[in-house]
């Protein structure tokens, strides 16, 4: 025998229940292991990489399992520790697979952006990788 009250109550708990797990879920995405997330007191830097940063960049490309990206490039760093890496020539990107860098490789996107627009002065997005190739295979023709 079926008793309406109890089906009722059963299905209550059970729509309580997923409700409380989709709030779970969502509350899970938005402290997403993806993203950055710099310590409270701890310094974000981007910055452009110098002749001492070889061996750290190298690194970091191994950790990646990648290429050490081609000059220039620009860093960020967490507290002084290199997280992530951006080409300027061919858009390559190197991170710390360990670590949450998601938001720092768009920040490197953004201001590798900004600074194309300002060189140029004007709005220019980066070069594809494809494109810098063939822009350099021209150049070599052409010589």
């Amino acid at each position: 025998m079926h008793n309406p009250d109890l089906q009722r109550m059963l299905a209550n708990a059970r729509a309580r229940e997923l409700q409380l797990a989709a709030r779970e879920h969502r509350g899970s995405r938005r402290s997403s292991p993806n993203i950055a997330q710099v310590p409270p007191g701890g310094a974000l830097t981007l910055r452009f990489a110098f002749p001492d940063d070889a061996l750290a960049l190298s690194r970091l490309a191994a950790l990646d399992s990648g290429e050490v990206p081609a000059q220039p490039v620009l860093l960020a760093e967490v507290d002084g520790e290199m997280h992530a890496a951006l080409s300027l020539t061919d858009g390559q990107v190197v991170a710390d697979p360990f670590r949450r860098t998601v938001a720092l490789v768009a920040l490197l996107r953004a201001r590798a952006q900004q600074l194309v627009e300002s060189e140029r002065g004007g709005r220019r997005r980066l070069l594809s990788p494809r494109r810098v190739a063939v822009r350099s295979l021209r150049r070599l023709a052409a010589r």
